[in-house]
């Protein structure tokens, strides 16, 4: 089977979304697919509009776009941040009709049985219509890592918008929703919300199927990292108090067998402060940014991985790190809303632990993974094969037959 995947981000650059969409690649060539992906690259990276990439098994055409400058002062940040919002309006942005005409050339020689393309950020759809115009006869499926616009997400996660630019996105995803042949999201919740929001009838064009995670690791029973791990960024939103008190008050009550809190990568200055307010520096330690294989062995070195989400009444998100961490095999504390997908799949888990933003409920389910470590059950851990490269594979081709038998019914006199 053939595959054309357009999606603005993917590897080299970094980020979950990055990192994710070069899985799926990775998965499909598993699966015998062929793909062929286009995809963008900020313009100080490259001087060429095509360039071959580092993929062994699949062929990825970079087409250059203009990064908008990262400033830190308040006037500069808003204003860019306005230029950002007013940009997902437009249709025909260089790196959109620059992106279509190289899928246009590429085409020619290479013809797809599936087309798909991938948010955020929105863009990518625009080139997947703009193809799908060119092969009215193939299937195309629109792929969403998160709800968009992000304005419909539950606060505090529904951010800056302008009021019209607000009103045209919605439009402009309605439009791609009804337009392409079959939609993928990581859960249901988030299609539930995409529904409800743009008025779209998306249930019956729908697969769910999520994150890749990592390879696992070992699986250390015994951990020489006497910490709580949180591997990843960690943004204001997502600041709990609840949680340091209870990592205080895990640590006063078993100091020599649990040292507190491990954050690896950025963390935002409200975090930071929090930590100080309480006096707990010496119980908080700050690492930066790491590399794949770093983050494997301090997850394999911890007693248990952290994964924290908003204060929120419901949740449409699955985090790719949720993916990575149970590949690892590691107990899980996560910090989610009573309703999302995180507890969902927890269910399934024999180590995964579901806290609201409640100190008393972390603070137990520290004590929990205490247990489990002095009677042994660790070494019992049987890896779930949901977020594995061959499950997730498999999956997308089961996607791909249902976009296909999709559009052979609807074409039918």
């Amino acid at each position: 089977m053939k595959v054309l995947l357009i999606s603005k981000i993917f590897p080299p650059a970094g980020g979950a979304r990055a990192i994710q969409i070069g899985k799926v690649a990775r998965a499909l060539s598993a699966q015998g697919c062929e793909v062929s992906v286009i995809c963008g690259t900020p313009k100080d990276s490259t001087g060429e509009n095509s360039t071959r990439g580092d993929q062994v098994d699949f062929q990825v055409d970079y087409v250059p776009f203009t990064k908008f400058p990262n400033k830190k002062a308040l006037p500069a940040k808003i204003f860019y941040r306005v230029l950002e919002e007013i940009n997902t309006c437009n249709k025909n942005t260089a790196w959109i009709n620059n992106a279509t005409e190289k899928g246009k050339k590429l085409i020619r020689n290479f013809s797809p049985d599936i087309i798909m393309s991938t948010s955020m950020p929105f863009e990518s759809h625009f080139v997947g219509l703009n193809i799908k115009k060119l092969l009215p006869s193939i299937p195309w499926i629109s792929s969403f890592s998160d709800p968009w616009p992000t304005h419909i997400n539950p606060p505090p996660h529904n951010g800056f918008s302008l009021p019209v630019v607000r009103e045209l996105q919605l439009l402009f995803a309605k439009n791609i929703l009804n337009r392409c042949d079959y939609i993928h999201m990581t859960n249901w919740n988030a299609i539930d919300l995409m529904e409800q929001r743009t008025t779209a009838k998306l249930k019956k064009k729908s697969l769910v199927i999520p994150h890749i995670g990592r390879s696992h690791g070992n699986n250390n029973k015994n951990p020489s990292l006497k910490r709580l791990s949180h591997i990843g960024n960690l943004s204001r939103e997502r600041v709990s108090k609840p949680l340091l008190l209870a990592i205080k008050r895990a640590h006063s009550e078993f100091p020599d067998h649990f040292h507190g809190l491990l954050m690896v990568g950025n963390v935002c200055d409200e975090f930071r402060q929090m930590v100080k307010n309480l006096n707990m520096e010496s119980l908080v330690a700050y690492l930066n940014t790491v590399s794949p294989n770093e983050a494997n062995a301090i997850a394999n070195g911890s007693m248990a991985l952290l994964l924290i989400e908003a204060n929120m009444p419901f949740s449409p998100f699955l985090p790719s790190k949720f993916a990575d961490y149970i590949s690892t095999g590691k107990p899980i504390i996560a910090i989610t809303p009573p309703k999302s997908p995180i507890r969902d799949f927890s269910k399934n888990i024999k180590f995964g632990f579901t806290c609201l933003h409640d100190e008393r409920e972390i603070y137990d389910s520290i004590k929990r993974i205490f247990a489990l470590m002095d009677d042994s059950q660790l070494s019992a851990i049987n890896l779930p094969s949901d977020f594995s490269e061959r499950t997730i594979g498999r999956s997308y081709i089961q996607l791909f037959k249902k976009a296909i038998q999709r559009i052979q019914i609807t074409s039918e006199p």
